[in-house]
């Protein structure tokens, strides 16, 4: 009954949340818009034919990917010891 209650409590005091307008500073439609870019890692990294040149994830996918940045696993791995 507890758990039940604190999941309520939350939910209660977490509603104003939900009936806040959501701000985005992408795009719905065009170039830079999710469907676009969806589209181009889809049709530029997975979509193959024969012949095709040789698939390089870093070459042809590495603008969506920050392969500077520490891994998450690995830092989430040192901090649960």
């Amino acid at each position: 009954m507890f758990k039940v209650t604190l999941a309520l409590i939350a939910a209660f005091l977490s509603a104003p949340s939900f009936s806040q307008e959501l701000s985005t500073t992408c795009p719905s439609s065009g170039q830079g818009s999710v469907a676009e870019l969806h589209r181009d890692w889809l049709m530029i990294g997975w979509e193959r034919d024969a012949g095709d040149p040789a698939f390089n994830f870093k070459q042809d996918l590495g603008k969506y990917y920050d392969f500077a940045a520490r891994p998450i696993a690995a830092e989430s791995y040192r901090t649960a010891k």
